[in-house]
């Protein structure tokens, strides 16, 4: 089980988030079923499916050199909803998934066979509350590498049928965010050299709406064992802690935290933050993560274990890192400042 554990840590990954935003910002019920460029979502938001999600740049170097993945949903997030589905069951959910080449993670026990999709997370939505879900390592499947593919979330209740909801009313805005993670057919030999944690790296988000930390030397964060150009590494987000927040309001419990940095270049694939439904995903030169906010009367904090892992591929020993929040109503940058915040990170160089 420990060495599991460390797997996550130093195998490298690349990222990638399907948004319902991507296709439509618009919460008018009239306003669907819609159909783009981007996807199309049906009457009920209960039915999304994104158009051509281009893998080959996704994975990068490892589209080559790889032929098996991991897919790991990270983290579910929805935007506030009032009046959505009919029933407790109808909030209680499962996501099926289909559109990827599935390796042996799709068998149907009621067909006896295996099926073009699989369920790839489960949630109960909570009524007119925006959130964020935290899934760890809980759902895992394995695909093999394919160029690009459309991609459909299908919303199953737990008495395993569609959701039903009421007359004019649809399901909240959601975002599903990835990883994968290569399938090693040999462990590789220098995996006793790397299942050691590089550093931690302390970060504090004072009192305003952007963060920048200047001049971060690496090779004095990562040691001279372990500091290497063009290497990969993981920054695994320990854990975030917020004071309380005069300019709370309910949204910002949705809201995801991004890092970007003039010496890292992380492999990164969504909707670039300031785009509106409509456009299509691209690398972005930032990662995404949970943190938390804290309220008016309450501070907060979360603890990470594997959600929040983000690969990067160190290009600079002196960097620039920036910390920004994602108001995810609108997908722009927060506007508002958001009280004191702390975030440490670990740092953990990949294996080959």
């Amino acid at each position: 089980m420990y060495v599991i554990y460390i797997m996550q840590y130093i195998t490298p990954k690349a990222s990638f988030a399907l948004k319902l935003n991507d296709i439509s910002l618009s919460d008018t019920f009239a306003d669907y079923p819609i159909t783009n460029n981007v996807g199309t979502i049906n009457d009920t938001r209960t039915i999304i499916t994104w158009y051509s999600i281009n893998f080959e740049d996704i994975l990068g170097d490892m589209y080559n050199k790889y032929e098996f993945f991991n897919l790991r949903l990270k983290t579910i997030q929805y935007n506030s909803q009032a009046g959505f589905a009919t029933t407790a069951n109808d909030r209680t959910l499962f996501f099926q998934m289909s559109g990827l080449n599935f390796a042996n993670s799709n068998y149907d026990t009621a067909r006896g066979c295996n099926v073009g999709s699989t369920i790839i997370g489960a949630s109960i939505l909570g009524v007119s509350n925006p959130a964020i879900i935290t899934c760890d390592d809980a759902f895992i499947i394995t695909i093999r590498k394919q160029k690009s593919a459309d991609i459909t979330m299908t919303y199953i209740n737990v008495n395993n049928v569609a959701p039903s909801t009421g007359a004019g009313t649809q399901f909240p805005r959601v975002a599903f965010y990835f990883d994968l993670t290569p399938v090693y057919t040999d462990i590789p030999k220098t995996i006793e050299l790397s299942s050691t944690k590089c550093s931690s790296l302390y970060t504090y988000y004072i009192d305003t709406t952007t963060t920048t930390l200047q001049m971060i030397d690496m090779y004095a964060v990562l040691g001279r064992e372990n500091f290497e150009l063009g290497a990969k590494y993981n920054l695994v987000v320990k854990f975030v802690q917020a004071s309380i927040n005069a300019n709370y309001v309910a949204s910002m419990a949705s809201y995801m935290f991004l890092v970007e940095s003039s010496g890292m270049r992380f492999q990164n694939y969504e909707t670039a933050i300031g785009k509106v439904g409509g456009n299509r995903m691209q690398m972005t030169t930032y990662a995404s993560f949970q943190g938390v906010i804290g309220t008016t009367t309450a501070t907060n904090t979360v603890r990470s274990q594997t959600s929040n892992i983000m690969t990067f591929t160190l290009e600079a020993q002196m960097a620039n890192m920036t910390i920004q929040v994602q108001n995810m109503v609108n997908n722009t940058e927060n506007t508002i400042a958001i009280g004191n915040i702390i975030i440490v990170f670990d740092i953990w160089k990949c294996i080959n």
